[in-house]
């Protein structure tokens, strides 16, 4: 349990990053948030940082998950159908700015690297085991749950592998940064609506992360 309240914490903060960032693509908006609505406010040097708006973002959520499955599945299967159908667009805008040449060599830093890499990027394979809490809501748990477990670790695999392999396709992966990389591939190309169409698949996606993890 320790592991989803540290993971349900972190993922609120992000999502009320993504979520100011979001309101702030409103030009009325823009500029206007406190910094520590939705970035947090530190204490004594640092050591504690508060942020305000990712715990009511918890108690709306946890609310929409009180009032039942049905109406907690409605908001889960909107927001990841919302998710997947920006991620798809997002590979198709940028496969057409792909240069190939900058896929060689296809692993600079060797194998090594790339066994470092992955056991970062697991985190985000985090919560498929998740699936299997709805045992008890699945009317035949035995067929349905090896099908949505590897049925999402599948689709993901896949969406994950064709993201990065367009992002790093339309820049070399030295220029992309750490914090908003497919914001950067997308800018540097100038194709700034994919950027507003990035901000609205992390919201969604954080939503539906914190509704399982929840």
């Amino acid at each position: 349990m320790l592991d989803y309240h540290i993971g349900a914490a972190s993922i609120a903060r992000s999502l009320a990053s993504y979520f100011i960032q979001f309101l702030e693509l409103i030009p009325s908006v823009k500029g206007n948030v406190p910094s520590w609505i939705g970035h947090g406010e530190e204490f004594f040097g640092g050591v504690i940082s508060v942020n305000i708006l990712a715990p009511i973002l918890l108690v709306i959520l946890t609310v929409i998950l009180c009032r039942g499955v049905k109406e907690s599945s409605a908001v889960n299967t909107f927001m990841t159908t919302l998710k997947i159908i920006i991620v798809i667009v997002v590979v198709f805008a940028g496969v057409f700015e792909v240069d190939v040449s900058n896929w060689s060599p296809f692993m600079p830093n060797g194998f090594k690297a790339v066994v470092t890499g992955s056991t970062v990027v697991f985190f985000a394979y985090v919560g498929f085991d998740a699936v299997a809490n709805s045992a008890e809501e699945a009317k035949n748990p035995q067929r349905d749950l090896p099908i949505g477990i590897l049925g999402s670790l599948l689709a993901c695999v896949i969406l994950y592998v064709a993201v990065c392999l367009v992002i790093t396709g339309m820049l070399p992966y030295t220029l992309l940064g750490e914090d908003a990389p497919l914001a950067e591939a997308f800018s540097a190309k100038g194709l700034k609506f994919v950027t507003v169409l990035i901000s609205i698949g992390a919201v969604a996606g954080l939503t539906t992360t914190l509704l399982v993890g929840l």
